[in-house]
């Protein structure tokens, strides 16, 4: 794995032209239809591109509970340290 590998790359979030149009070609290439990039600074988690894509960060070492990403039923969902899931 290199940072510039799917999972690691961090230019879906900050690069202005990256398109939805080039995740859909790495998405077909790999055969899958999602993406999670952990360890992404920002708020929370992050999901892009109608949720093909995931940049998350639980900010636990900002001092913050946590968040984790749940998928159930074909749904994704932001689940905080409370208990209380967030329909993404």
């Amino acid at each position: 794995m290199t940072r510039n590998g799917p999972l690691w790359y961090r230019g879906y979030f900050s690069e202005q032209d990256f398109s939805e149009n080039q995740l859909d070609s790495i998405l077909a290439f790999y055969g899958k239809k999602h993406i999670v990039v952990g360890h992404t600074h920002c708020e929370g988690i992050n999901p892009i591109f109608k949720n093909k894509i995931f940049g998350i960060d639980a900010r636990i070492s900002d001092g913050m509970p946590g968040e984790m990403l749940i998928y159930k039923n074909g749904n994704f969902y932001g689940g905080l340290a409370t208990g209380v899931r967030i329909k993404l």
